[in-house]
């Protein structure tokens, strides 16, 4: 369950690394002899709960807090222009925000974007939903291929994702103590 909560919080974009949580997941497949299926099915649900959570904070608390986003991260007012406009032209989805979706810089913020935007964004969430699934799928997938074809890599994936894990809370809480020391 720790893992369903990890990938839920990954999705609403606490900077987890998805590596790690592959490899943890990678270690409850062996350990619980899960199918790449259910692993597939089990990383979709989390997913798509924490993204489908992130949207409807952020369209409903999301007024409140736009003015701070917007001072602190600039960029995001073209790209919330961006989204208004293709709502209002009746485009019910923008490739962009899929791209955005797999290349993992904007994997959560999409969703905050899309409830930033003030529209209903339900067809648009119906097409990212499912490529979390069958996002999930293909790394679950992956993954489970990997453990039967070569175990020696699936022993150090759990190895390499607590690695990342360490190294991504260490160079965050360094990043903090330095913004502190510069305030």
């Amino acid at each position: 369950m720790l893992i369903g909560i990890g990938f839920l919080l990954m999705a609403g974009g606490v900077p987890i690394s998805s590596p790690a949580m592959f490899g943890f997941l990678a270690s409850t497949v062996h350990d619980n002899g899960w199918s790449w299926l259910f692993a597939g099915l089990f990383v979709s649900f989390f997913t798509v709960a924490g993204h489908a959570m992130c949207y409807a904070a952020f369209r409903k608390f999301g007024p409140s807090v736009w003015s701070k986003i917007v001072r602190r991260y600039p960029g995001m007012l073209g790209a919330i222009s961006r989204i208004r406009l293709s709502g209002a032209q009746g485009k019910p989805f923008d490739p962009a925000l899929l791209l955005l979706r797999w290349i993992g810089v904007g994997y959560s913020q999409v969703f905050w974007m899309l409830g930033l935007s003030g529209h209903d964004a339900s067809s648009t969430l119906r097409i990212l939903f499912l490529a979390d699934i069958f996002w999930a799928g293909v790394w679950s997938f992956g993954l489970t291929k990997l453990l039967v074809d070569a175990p020696l890599v699936g022993r150090y994936l759990t190895r390499f994702g607590w690695a990342l894990l360490i190294l991504s809370l260490a160079g965050y809480g360094l990043r903090r103590f330095l913004r502190q020391k510069s305030s």
